[in-house]
């Protein structure tokens, strides 16, 4: 089984913190017998934002546990992204379309994302569906400029953690996700100086994997 790395989860898949019994609470969510017409129109908004994108570059910050770190994000649909760290450490989460990759550059260790971790699954989708057996929309809001939508993950009809996905209206954008866990600890995701629908080069998703080791 490949290692995995802490630095790694606190991105892709909402680390949980272990409680006191060892095990990890999980709240069931009691299914609502009718979705809001804000939080139906809310969910429509942000998958046909995804579903639309060509590409995307921006500018993030990262904070988990009041520690930051930034870099910049690049995003080709269908699937290749490629989160490039910058400081405190150099690091990259890319997926070149067919595999997701962790690279610490430090250590030149490597590990192999599963796709099916949350945001693997939303960024690496051919079609966005957020009210699925992985995601379900639970509430709407907005302001003059942004809109939120917050959306349960779901394992085995049970809430798992949450997103918080928030776009501004104009240009229609998105700007920050926030990640809860089912503990509240929160990871959460600021996109800036936000380009759309630029050519990327293609060696941005290009990565061939060193010799790593299996367990």
């Amino acid at each position: 089984m490949l290692k995995l790395i802490f630095a790694l989860t606190a991105l892709i898949s909402l680390p949980l913190a272990a409680s006191s019994s060892g095990e990890t609470p999980k709240t069931t969510i009691t299914k609502p017998t009718e979705v809001s017409l804000e939080i139906q129109a809310a969910t429509r908004m942000a998958e046909s934002w995804f579903n639309t994108l060509t590409t995307l570059k921006a500018d993030f910050s990262q904070s988990v546990n009041n520690r930051t770190q930034i870099g910049q994000f690049y995003y080709q649909r269908p699937g290749k992204f490629l989160w490039k760290y910058a400081e405190p450490t150099p690091q990259k989460i890319i997926s070149t379309g067919a595999y997701v990759f962790y690279h610490d550059e430090t250590s030149d260790q490597v590990t192999q994302v599963p796709r099916s971790m949350p945001l693997v699954q939303l960024l690496t989708a051919k079609k966005v569906n957020l009210n699925n057996k992985t995601f379900k929309p639970l509430s709407a809001s907005q302001t003059k400029t942004s809109f939120n939508l917050n959306v349960a993950l779901m394992a085995d009809d049970t809430e798992d953690g949450r997103f918080n996905l928030t776009f501004a209206k104009s240009p229609r954008t998105l700007q920050k996700i926030t990640m809860t866990d089912v503990l509240g600890n929160q990871t959460i995701i600021r996109l800036s100086n936000t380009q759309l629908g630029q050519k990327l080069p293609a060696r941005l998703f290009k990565f061939t994997p060193p010799q790593y080791e299996e367990n």
